[in-house]
C-alpha cells in the first residue's frame, strides 16, 4: 500500500514538470530567465566582473570547468587545436584534467606545475613550462589556477598568476573557486580572493558556499562574447532572439537546451533568507574551520598539514 500522502507528493511534482515552461529559451519563458540572469548578475557583482560577464547556471562544477576550458580553446586556438598546451597544478581538480579532453586537448598538451610547501602552484615552474613549450612551438592558452583546492583548500597566488597571462598576452586564466569562491565575501578572506576578479572565468558552486542542494554549479566569462561565440546556435524550430544585450537566452550561453531551474533554488534561499544571513553563515564556516584547526593542533601525534588560508601569502 501507498500512502496517501505520497500519491498527493507525486500529483503535485507531476502537475509541476508538466507546467514547468522550458527555460532555455528566452521566449518560452521570460520571467523565469529572467530570475537566472539576476542571479548570474548577482554573482557578478559580487566576484567584481565587469558589466561585459555573461555566464551560466550548470549542474556543478564539472560542467563550469568544462565550459570555460571550451571557451579558451575557441578564443586563442580556433580549429587548431593540437599546438595547443594547457597548464594545471598537482592539486587541481580531475575535472579540469576531464574537460581538456572532452574539448580535444591531447594528454601530452597537459601541463601539471608543481605547487609550493602550502600547495599552491608555483609561478616561477609556470614560466618555465610555458617558455620552454614557445621555444618548441606550441601555444599555450590555458593555465587553470584553484581558489580552495579539494585536498587542503589551498589558494594559488591568483594574482600573481593573473599578472603572468596578462604579460604573456594569449593565455586565459580560469579560476576553479568551485569550493572557495563564495568567501570572498567574507571581508577577513576578502584580501586572499581579491583576484578572482581578474580571472577571465571563474567557477563557483552554490551547492558548496551557499549551502543549496546538489545540481547547482555556476560559471562566469569576463568577456561574454566568448561564451555566446562558443554556444550561440539556431534552428528554424527555435523562435528568434529580441535584438538587444539586455536579453540573456540560456541557450545561446549554455551547451543545454533542455534543463532544469536551478536560478529558483539560488534566488528564493536569497530572498527568504537575505545576503546579512547568508554572508554570516559563511563567515561562521571559516571560523569553525580555524576553531578545529587549532583543536586539532592542541592534540598529541597530530600534525597538520595545511593549516586553514585567512590572509595572502608573499608573492612567488
Amino acid at each position: 500500500m501507498v500512502p496517501a500522502a505520497i500519491h498527493g507528493f507525486n500529483r503535485h511534482r507531476q502537475a509541476y514538470e508538466i507546467h514547468t515552461p522550458c527555460i532555455g529559451v528566452w521566449q518560452a519563458a521570460p520571467l523565469l530567465v529572467q530570475l537566472e540572469a539576476n542571479v548570474l548578475d548577482w554573482f557578478r557583482q559580487w566576484m567584481d566582473f565587469p558589466p561585459s560577464a555573461r555566464g551560466l547556471l550548470t549542474t556543478g562544477g564539472s560542467m563550469a570547468n568544462f565550459n570555460a576550458v571550451v571557451c579558451a580553446r575557441q578564443r586563442h586556438l580556433g580549429p587548431e587545436i593540437r599546438p595547443g598546451v594547457v597548464y594545471t597544478s598537482t592539486q587541481t581538480h580531475h575535472s579540469v584534467l576531464k574537460a581538456a579532453r572532452l574539448a580535444g586537448v591531447a594528454e601530452d598538451r597537459i601541463r601539471v606545475i608543481p605547487v609550493d610547501e602550502s600547495f599552491r602552484m608555483q609561478v616561477s615552474s609556470l614560466a618555465r613550462a610555458v617558455e620552454a613549450d614557445r621555444r618548441a612551438g606550441l601555444v599555450p592558452f590555458l593555465v587553470v589556477s584553484t581558489a580552495g583546492t579539494t585536498n587542503t583548500g589551498a589558494v594559488d597566488p591568483l594574482n600573481d598568476i593573473a599578472n603572468f597571462c596578462a604579460a604573456e598576452g594569449s593565455i586565459w586564466h580560469h579560476v576553479d573557486g568551485a569550493y572557495g569562491g563564495f568567501f570572498r565575501l567574507c571581508p577577513a578572506l576578502h584580501p586572499l580572493l581579491a583576484a578572482l576578479s581578474r580571472a577571465d572565468s571563474l567557477t563557483l558552486d552554490p551547492h558548496k558556499g551557499l549551502f543549496l542542494p546538489y545540481g547547482t554549479g555556476a560559471l562566469l566569462v569576463r568577456d561574454g562574447a566568448a561564451l555566446h561565440a562558443v554556444h550561440a546556435l539556431t534552428a528554424a524550430y527555435m523562435p528568434p532572439m529580441p535584438s538587444g544585450d539586455e536579453f540573456y537566452d540560456p541557450s545561446q550561453y549554455s551547451p543545454d537546451l533542455s534543463r532544469g531551474f536551478p536560478g529558483l533554488r539560488v534566488w528564493l534561499c536569497l530572498k527568504v533568507f537575505g545576503m546579512r544571513k547568508v554572508r554570516a553563515a559563511i563567515e561562521e564556516k571559516h571560523r569553525l574551520a580555524r576553531e578545529a584547526a587549532g583543536r586539532l593542533g592542541q592534540l598529541p601525534g597530530v600534525a597538520l598539514v595545511a593549516p586553514p588560508s585567512s590572509r595572502c601569502s608573499p608573492s612567488t
